[in-house]
Formats: structure tokens, sequence, C-alpha cells
């Protein structure tokens, strides 16, 4: 196992510069998914994670990944109006489920799992520039905290088993939801067709 922490790195109109910490975190995250031989599990608590993996292009090196090999990968992340555009972008390549965002607002926990075997993991904390309100575009600060490696047996076992866990629950949910609203539909038209049947039934008993 191998542990960075607490870098912090900036990004202005899309021209970033990576200092030897970011080159080596990059580095060994590109290493990592390049590696993957038949699945990979994304898990995201929070959207600054998702924005973070967009600004860096990370998301595009994973669809390339898809692409080349036809891996399986799966993610979770939350889902709100900022996310969207992404959401739509990933979908056609990537299984998504949407989760609650994470309760804490300070920091967002990203983990990368491979092939059920390894992980690797980082925390993101975006910081936006006091100027930032008067609609400028201006620098997007974030800290990247803590990035780190692990192939223990144990860990792997129980991030891969919450994981699953959390999808299958959630694609159940997504499928009670979906059932419910057909059955409301069904019912809103089948009330509908009786309404007419009874409405042309009382009107020949006026006639």
């Amino acid at each position: 196992m191998y542990e960075n922490n607490k870098h912090t790195a900036g990004i202005n109109n899309n021209n970033y510069y990576p200092s030897k910490m970011d080159k080596i975190f990059f580095d060994r995250l590109s290493e990592f998914i390049q590696s993957v031989e038949s699945e990979m599990y994304i898990m995201l608590p929070g959207i600054t994670s998702l924005q973070f993996l967009s600004y860096y292009k990370i998301i595009d090196y994973v669809i390339s990944q898809k692409l080349a090999k036809n891996i399986i990968i799966k993610l979770l992340c939350p889902f709100n109006e900022d996310s969207t555009r992404l959401i739509k972008h990933l979908v056609p390549f990537i299984g998504y489920r949407s989760i609650k965002p994470s309760l804490s607002k300070t920091s967002n926990s990203v983990f990368f799992i491979r092939d059920k075997q390894d992980i690797f993991s980082f925390s993101v904390v975006m910081q936006l520039q006091p100027h930032q309100h008067n609609n400028q575009d201006n620098d997007t600060i974030f800290s990247l905290d803590n990035w780190s490696y692990s192939n223990d047996i144990s860990i792997v076992k129980n991030t891969s088993y919450c994981f699953d866990l959390i999808w299958e629950e959630k694609e159940y949910h997504d499928k009670t939801i979906k059932e419910k609203m057909h059955s409301e539909l069904l019912s809103d038209l089948i009330s509908h067709d009786i309404g007419n049947y009874h409405q042309t039934i009382q009107n020949s008993l006026d006639v």
C-alpha cells in the first residue's frame, strides 16, 4: 500500500500544468485504470468528485478503456442539475445508478475497484475563489487528500460487497418506482374508460 497526503492543484481555463506530486498521482491512477481486465466499480459520494474526474479527463480515459477492452464499468454517483450533462455523456458507456450525496459537505471520496482485487481511492475538495461570485471565469482549486492504493483482501472484499449491495438496492428501488408509475398510469386509463362508459349509459338513461 502507498499513500500521499494533502496536495492542491489549480485549473484555469482548461490550461493545467501538473506538479511533480500531481504527475505521480495521475500516473498511478492511469496505470490502475489501464490494468483493468474485466470490470471496474466507481463510487462517488459527492458531485465534486464527478466534476474533478471530468476536469482532468479521467472519465474520458475510463471510457477509452471501455471501448478498447469492453470491460464492465459501474458507477454510483449523486445526481443533480449540475451533473445532468456529464451523466448523459457517461450513460451510453457506463452502467449508472444515482445515490444520495454524502453528508459531508467538505470532502468527496472516490473509490475505484479493479476486478474486485484492489482499490485506488482519494478525496477531493473544491474551493471557489471569492471573486468567482462576480460570474467571472477564474480558477477552480481542488485539494487532493490522502490518495492511496490497497490490495488488502478484507478491505477489497468488504468494499466490493457494499458496492454490490447499494447497486442492487438502487436497481430494485428504480424498478419499483417504474412499476408504480406504470400501475398509476394504467389505473388512470382504466378509470377514464370506465368514466366514459358510465357517462354514455347515463346519457342513454336521460334520453
